[in-house]
């Protein structure tokens, strides 16, 4: 039997079922079909994070619980995968473990491409994964659906988990648990507030729920409108709270998600890196759209902070809905202050 050339041959080769997902932005299932064509250098990677391909591989034999990867592969200038670090990826793993992949992962610790992801990440893939495969909640979800089904929101949420939220979010089809999470999310406490947006920023949310968020996220920012100290202070609404609505419409539809977008960028007032990076890293379909675009790179460029902006303009060049309009602009008359940072950008890259 010939030596495996991708990850996908190797699994099947095992006998193995697998689903991979992506991990480098929002937690998002790749199909077999998706990832096959990645592979064979067919397509870009979609989701780009620092020019790597963060993704988590579950694999299983019949009847088994699920083994799992966390691994990071290198992506060229063009957004495909790196063969020869595939390559080199495929071998270790066959000499790791042994020719079995549903061998113990101990070894895994010494893979170069191995990652370990953030708890909040984590935490969304372990319930996403088992609420798609079937496969039982951990032991913090029932807490979670007890406390999201009363109405004391003041009350016991000390003691949740991030893991039973994440459950939760991942469940919402189930039990009326999307009615619940829209009644409680304007009374929740902000730690508890926080964790369920950022779980929700992985999940699709349909339209009910999409129109609560977008409302409490109106809320608050109507909280400043009027009390500016100066031009640079937005007094009376929470920026870091209205990232976090932005973020958990990153996969609601569209027309709530560019509503959001287009709100917040509109507000100069509202100029800040957190907004900025939250938008370009959860919600950059909102940016294949020229105007949009164009607004997003002005605030980023009017805070005069040339590292932020080569960096995030870097990161959304990178992904492929987004480069086509991006590289377009850079022909085009733009405002004199992102001209100059267009051109300060430039200029520094020349330089190295």
């Amino acid at each position: 039997m010939s030596a495996p050339h991708t990850l996908s041959a190797l699994l099947q080769q095992a006998q193995c079922h697998f689903r991979i997902y992506d991990l480098s932005r929002r937690v998002t299932a790749l199909s077999h079909s998706q990832f096959a064509a990645i592979e064979a250098n067919q397509q870009p990677y979609p989701y780009p994070m620092n020019q790597q391909a963060q993704i988590a591989v579950a694999f299983w034999r019949e009847a088994q619980a699920p083994y799992i990867w966390f691994v990071a592969l290198p992506l060229d200038e063009r957004g495909l995968l790196k063969q020869a670090a595939m390559g080199d990826f495929i071998k270790y793993i066959l000499q790791a473990l042994s020719q079995d992949p549903t061998q113990s992962q101990t070894n895994q610790q010494e893979n170069p491409y191995s990652i370990t992801p953030k708890e909040d990440k984590m935490a969304v893939f372990h319930a996403k994964l088992t609420a798609e495969m079937s496969l039982p909640a951990s032991q913090y979800y029932a807490p979670a659906q007890n406390y999201f089904a009363g109405d004391e929101y003041q009350q016991g949420w000390q003691s949740l988990g991030l893991q039973g939220i994440a459950d939760f979010c991942a469940r919402l089809e189930q039990h009326n648990q999307r009615t619940q999470i829209r009644r409680a999310l304007q009374h929740l406490p902000l730690p508890v507030r926080y964790a369920t947006l950022g779980c929700l920023e992985h999940m699709h949310i349909d339209d009910k729920l999409a129109q609560t968020l977008f409302e409490l996220l109106t809320r608050e920012y109507e909280k400043g409108m009027g009390q500016y100290q100066d031009e640079n202070d937005a007094v009376g609404c929470d920026l870091f709270l209205l990232t976090a609505y932005v973020r958990a419409l990153a996969l609601a539809p569209e027309n709530w998600r560019d509503q959001a977008v287009e709100l917040l960028l509109n507000d100069p007032h509202l100029n800040h890196p957190e907004l900025l990076v939250a938008i370009a890293g959860r919600c950059w379909e909102s940016l294949q759209i020229p105007e949009r675009l164009v607004l997003f790179l002005l605030r980023l460029a009017e805070l005069k902070q040339a590292s932020l902006f080569a960096r995030l303009f870097a990161d959304l060049v990178r992904l492929p809905s987004v480069r086509p309009t991006a590289l377009q602009l850079l022909n085009q008359p733009l405002p004199a202050t992102l001209e100059q940072a267009l051109t300060q950008m430039q200029q520094g890259l020349q330089a190295q």
